[in-house]
């Protein structure tokens, strides 16, 4: 993907994520655990997508400045976003480890999302693992070895994501338990039914649950750690630029769905019955 073209969908991508928290922020109903869980993941995702926009306008039309002078010291902005930029990147990967994690709990006993203080532990563990990763990168950094710290930082995301990938199949496990244990008891006269006749709706919400816990960056990453050994796997370079569309995929399966688009129309009409009755207790104040 040319250059101007890959900050085009950047930007649109990171819109939609935006979109993506705004949304959560506004829908009472989506400010459980789960979903401050979702939005912080997506902070992440954001600012990681922001610094590679303001890379790539900056090297295609050199909009912004490069360095400055502190001290008669020269200060390059380009360091503090490069490990600004791996901060979120660790944060984000690791967000969507808690998120397969939590979802794991909450299919297998429902009332884990019950407890408030999980967001609390789960934002500590995250952002220290993230600070203490970005520390240890940054003197893995002064070895002037680039190949040893690109494949360190991709097989350290591998590892996260196979214990995504590890989670989706235990939490498949219990859905599939789950919707076997409700058909048998719904319709126990229908011998032919089983866990395994999904609907549509079902294979929608396995979509969106991998989206979620970020499946997909396996083939990414995947395909990272062969073009570092294999050229003749550059051919694959399609799959990051398609992933590079991620944020509209996310909008798309976890917005843009009749449950969600009814909690925010009820969230405005309660926010309209709510102004109303402000502005009629003003108007009835002597």
């Amino acid at each position: 993907m040319h250059r101007h073209a890959q900050w085009i969908v950047a930007t649109i991508s990171t819109i939609c994520l935006i979109l993506t928290i705004a949304v959560y922020l506004y829908v009472k109903m989506l400010r459980n655990t789960l979903g401050k869980c979702i939005v912080s993941c997506l902070f992440s995702m954001v600012m990681v997508q922001v610094i590679f926009i303001q890379n790539s306008l900056n090297f295609l039309f050199h909009l912004f400045p490069t360095y400055c002078f502190i001290y008669g010291n020269v200060f390059l902005f380009s360091i503090v976003f490069e490990w600004a930029r791996n901060f979120f990147q660790f944060a984000y990967f690791i967000w969507l480890s808690v998120i397969s994690y939590h979802l794991w709990q909450v299919f297998k006993s429902p009332k884990c999302d019950a407890n408030s203080k999980s967001f609390l532990a789960y934002s500590a563990f995250v952002w220290i693992t993230a600070a203490i990763m970005t520390v240890v990168f940054f003197f893995m950094n002064t070895q002037d070895d680039e190949s040893l710290i690109v494949f360190c930082m991709l097989m350290g995301s591998l590892i996260f994501n196979i214990f995504n990938l590890i989670m989706f199949i235990l939490t498949t496990i219990n859905i599939c338990k789950v919707k076997g244990e409700m058909k048998r008891f719904t319709r126990r006269k229908d011998k032919t039914t089983t866990c395994f006749n999904f609907d549509t709706q079902t294979y929608l919400q396995f979509l969106r649950m991998s989206i979620m816990m970020g499946l997909s960056w396996i083939f990414v990453i995947t395909v990272y750690v062969l073009n570092i050994f294999f050229t003749s796997f550059n051919d694959l370079q399609f799959m990051i630029d398609l992933h590079r569309a991620f944020g509209i995929y996310v909008f798309i399966l976890l917005i843009v769905k009749r449950s969600t688009l009814k909690l925010i129309m009820e969230s405005i009409r309660e926010s309209q019955i709510k102004r109303r009755v402000r502005a009629q207790m003003e108007r009835d104040l002597p």
